[in-house]
């Protein structure tokens, strides 16, 4: 039933957003559709997810997880080569000839598989550890979703006016990696002050100075003929990375969980020790990010009116 709570939300978004939406006729549906794509796209990652959630069950070597997984793959290669042959593909092939845009969006894609784990796991951290209530638990994200508004109400646009869009993709990946690593050492005797409120205020100000920069990079550097297609490349690589991450990093915390525990109850300090590892392995996903972003990504220089235009649907 709380998924409803979506529902009128949703509308309210599409109510809210028709009047600022230019009215420019699309292509529609005169092409065709390209449901091929459509479905490998959206096959491959879910036996990908389903094949790695399974590995506590069935080992990473068993024959139903590296057959799925081999599945997956060869979905993923009967995407790429139907965008190869279609008249109206899903997603032209040709895009990911620009590095840019095909390093933004594995950025994207790691930066956010990384807070997927920090989203699920930090409030098992609190409640099972700290034992948080419910309420003190959705409390305690108030200070991200305050840091993350206020950056998205302009700062984060001229900050990108000031320095580029390089340079606070660089810094707020970076210090949310430092946020992950500070939960990745919160104890189980610990406190809101001291283990959950600066890793919290970190990870806050990190996302509020990376998701906009990251989106304005790849779109400048596209046609704008191309800018919707590469802000819709960029929404998928988010939630398949997403997805996908957060099935990686479920596994490593079971299993670091059941070696802890050798094979007996599970204490306190074992599945600390789980939620742990999950943490590492976000803070090395946050860190790579941020590596991507200082070799690999090409500076740019947006204008201020490029960063407010593009500000609301990123913040959203």
């Amino acid at each position: 039933w709380i998924f409803l709570i979506n529902v009128p939300v949703g509308a309210a978004a599409v109510a809210l957003a028709r009047p600022l939406l230019p009215a420019t006729p699309g292509l529609g549906l005169e092409k065709g559709v390209d449901v091929g794509a459509a479905l490998a796209v959206t096959a491959a990652p879910v036996l990908a997810v389903y094949a790695i959630v399974q590995t506590n069950q069935h080992g990473w070597v068993s024959v139903q997880t590296l057959g799925m997984l081999a599945l997956a793959l060869v979905i993923a290669a009967v995407f790429v080569a139907i965008e190869r042959r279609t008249a109206a593909p899903l997603v032209p092939l040709r895009i990911f000839h620009s590095r840019t845009i095909a390093v933004a969006n594995a950025v994207i894609a790691l930066f956010v598989a990384s807070f997927f784990g920090w989203f699920f796991f930090a409030p098992l951290y609190m409640q099972r550890i700290l034992n948080f209530t419910s309420f003190q638990t959705g409390a305690s994200f108030l200070p991200v979703s305050l840091t993350i508004g206020i950056l998205s109400i302009g700062v984060a646009a001229r900050i990108i006016e000031r320095y580029g869009a390089r340079t606070p993709l660089l810094v707020g990946t970076a210090l949310s990696g430092l946020g992950f690593l500070l939960f990745a050492r919160a104890p189980i005797d610990g406190n809101f002050v001291v283990d959950v409120l600066p890793p919290m205020l970190l990870l806050g100000f990190g996302a509020g100075i990376s998701f906009m920069p990251v989106v304005l990079i790849a779109v400048s550097d596209s046609d704008p003929a191309d800018s919707g297609l590469v802000s819709g490349l960029m929404s998928t690589s988010q939630m398949i990375g997403g997805a996908v991450g957060l099935a990686v990093l479920a596994s490593l915390a079971v299993a670091r969980t059941a070696t802890l525990s050798g094979g007996g109850p599970v204490s306190p300090a074992a599945l600390n020790g789980g939620y742990h590892a999950v943490f590492l392995a976000a803070a090395a996903m946050a860190l790579l990010a941020s590596l991507l972003t200082g070799f690999l990504l090409r500076s740019t220089e947006p204008s201020a009116q490029l960063a407010v235009e593009e500000q609301a649907a990123v913040a959203a």
